[in-house]
């Protein structure tokens, strides 16, 4: 299982809870979604940046899915869409 963390940045010196879930909740396995790639090389995880959705949200939960749908069609095979 992965986990995926979305924030637009994580350069922010006091959002050390957010810092703290990427590092504990599960090490190895997580994946970062963010506006603003600097400073996430210090935790060693994937990262998807600059993702800007084809299609209007209308919630902020749409938001991140449409970004990460958007992500992963540019990764895969046509095919498997």
């Amino acid at each position: 299982m992965t986990l995926a963390i979305a924030a637009p940045s994580f350069n922010w010196p006091s959002e050390t809870f957010i810092h703290d879930h990427v590092r504990v909740i599960a090490p190895g396995e997580t994946v970062l979604l963010c506006d603003d790639g600097r400073g996430t090389e210090r935790f060693d995880c994937p990262v998807l940046l600059n993702m800007n959705p084809s299609k209007p949200p209308t919630r902020f939960g749409e938001s991140i899915v449409n970004r990460i749908e958007d992500r992963w069609r540019a990764y895969i095979d046509p095919a498997f869409v």
